[in-house]
């Protein structure tokens, strides 16, 4: 589906469905922009449902940018998941740009359920601005959820920002990832951009539902699933641009390689990463003015 919404006032706006019971929602696809003007103050907005009780969504995409103050809830594929039955996500992603002065999350905006699983799923879009409270790569305010093979490598803008999830109640984090050259946070699993690059970052429970790809994000696997053409533009979507060594995403690493850029006289200043582990094996004369940045806890 695709088009555009713009609406004052609504209860529930989606590309999908805007409200839904006791249902599965299966290889959807919304490139929808929606935008939300925030005079109700309990509108749920999502890319792909609104609101959903009792369902299950799988193999389902958000390409549609969102803007929305004053809601409820916001999320790339859904907006409040309410149930005391078990809530499954998988292999669901956003590459949508959501924003708002609420909570806002890549995948599933706001949580009433208990035993929700979310699985599988990736946020590749920008989540949040600055009047954003809490802006999340995966969700907000679970209960009782578990998060497993769960990709995060969208930028976040907010107040407060984590990978995976905010405001969160006995929530599971396994396996999960985050690209920490994007997202600045101290959660586990940050790993920096040339790192997914070659990707062996991933454990073996990644293997059966990934699709990975040489100097790319890897992707829930939906070839088969949706359109070819929506496949090849997240294919696309997800590669990673050839990283100049220096970069905050792909650091020094070697300390002759460091040593030769910085005795190469230069009168223009630059910024460039070091890996804070790197060990220095000799005495450097540095023949530029240069900003020296740390990725990682520095022993030079």
């Amino acid at each position: 589906v695709s088009g555009k919404i713009n609406v004052k006032t609504a209860g529930f706006i989606a590309g999908i469905v805007a409200n839904v019971n006791n249902s599965k929602i299966d290889s959807c696809v919304s490139n929808v922009e929606i935008i939300y003007a925030g005079e109700r103050s309990n509108c749920n907005v999502a890319g792909i449902c609104a609101f959903s009780t009792d369902t299950n969504i799988t193999n389902c995409v958000n390409l549609g940018n969102i803007s929305a103050d004053n809601t409820a809830s916001l999320g790339g594929i859904v907006g409040v998941s309410s149930s005391g039955i078990p809530v499954t996500i998988n292999k669901c992603i956003n590459l949508g740009d959501l924003s708002g002065n609420e909570d806002i999350a890549g995948i599933c905006g706001l949580n009433y359920s208990s035993n929700v699983v979310i699985s599988n799923c990736a946020n590749l879009g920008t989540i949040g601005n600055d009047n954003t409270p809490n802006a999340s790569g995966v969700a907000t305010q679970l209960i009782s959820t578990s998060l497993s093979n769960c990709l995060s490598v969208g930028t976040l803008q907010g107040v407060q920002i984590s990978p995976f999830v905010s405001n969160s109640n006995i929530c599971t984090i396994t396996d999960c990832y985050f690209d920490e050259s994007i997202i600045s946070s101290t959660e586990e699993n940050g790993k920096l951009t040339y790192e997914f690059e070659t990707g062996e970052v991933f454990c073996d429970s990644w293997e059966e539902n990934w699709s990975f790809e040489e100097n790319s994000y890897p992707l829930p696997n939906l070839q088969g699933k949706i359109p070819s053409s929506i496949w090849n533009t997240l294919k696309q979507k997800s590669k990673i641009e050839n990283l100049e060594i220096g970069s905050q995403g792909n650091p020094y690493t070697d300390w002759s390689e460091l040593k030769k850029y910085l005795e190469t006289e230069e009168t223009t200043e630059s910024t460039i990463y070091i890996d804070g582990e790197m060990t220095a094996t000799e005495e450097i004369s540095v023949a530029r003015p240069v900003v020296i940045r740390s990725v990682g806890e520095v022993k030079i």
